[in-house]
């Protein structure tokens, strides 16, 4: 974990925002409301603690830390049970595909905050799921367990581009001298999709801060 804020003098008050409260839908048209149920938001949080620390693991030892890392979770009791998501984050961090952001010389769950201007310098802190940090770019990636997947950046939610706009905005401001990049990593089918700047930086244009 490597927290990269506060970016100036930025103090966590009561009217600091978190990128994924932008407004904006967080599903696709016509998707269940289950996809942001109770059961769905368990199962996301204990996805991603184990992409979170199983990476850094020998891959033989990663099932048994699996386990032990859904035991000492309370949200496993909603998810109806730790197999099915052990078996879906050994799969992702094998994935031959997924192997440049699975790297142990990624970051994950990075903190930052900053002022955004594109929200009229509100305050923001949020926590980013990954960070591949390169020479000339940034890549920003963030999980998302939706069963419902679009097959286009174009397709993706606005609530998930606004959240990804605050994400880029604010590396922007902490790696001046590098291209930021955002992607999605889509748990469900195990893809990784970049999303284009402009998408981003438009849906972070219409985002609602109260």
């Amino acid at each position: 974990r490597l927290d990269l804020g506060p970016v100036g003098d930025l103090p966590l008050r009561k009217t600091t925002i978190s990128p994924s409260d932008l407004g904006g839908a967080k599903v696709l048209p016509g998707a269940t409301e289950g996809e942001l149920g109770e059961r769905a938001l368990a199962a996301g949080t204990v996805l991603h603690k184990l992409l979170e620390l199983l990476p850094e693991m020998p891959d033989g030892n990663r099932e048994a830390a699996a386990q032990r890392i859904c035991d000492g979770m309370i949200e496993t009791a909603s998810t109806g049970g730790a197999g099915p998501l052990i078996e879906s984050a050994l799969a992702l961090i094998r994935e031959p595909s997924l192997a440049d952001i699975f790297t142990q010389g990624a970051i994950c769950e990075v903190a930052f905050s900053a002022h955004l201007p594109a929200l009229g310098d509100a305050p923001v802190f949020g926590t980013i799921d990954r960070l591949v940090v390169g020479a000339d770019d940034v890549l920003v990636i963030d999980y998302k367990s939706n069963r419902s997947v679009p097959d286009s950046p174009e397709q993706i939610p606005d609530g998930i581009l606004r959240q990804l706009g605050a994400y880029a905005a604010a590396m922007a401001q902490i790696y001046p001298d590098r291209t930021i990049r955002t992607a999605i990593l889509w748990t469900e089918g195990r893809r990784l999709m970049e999303v284009p700047p402009d998408l981003t930086d438009a849906a972070l244009g219409r985002a609602a801060v109260s």
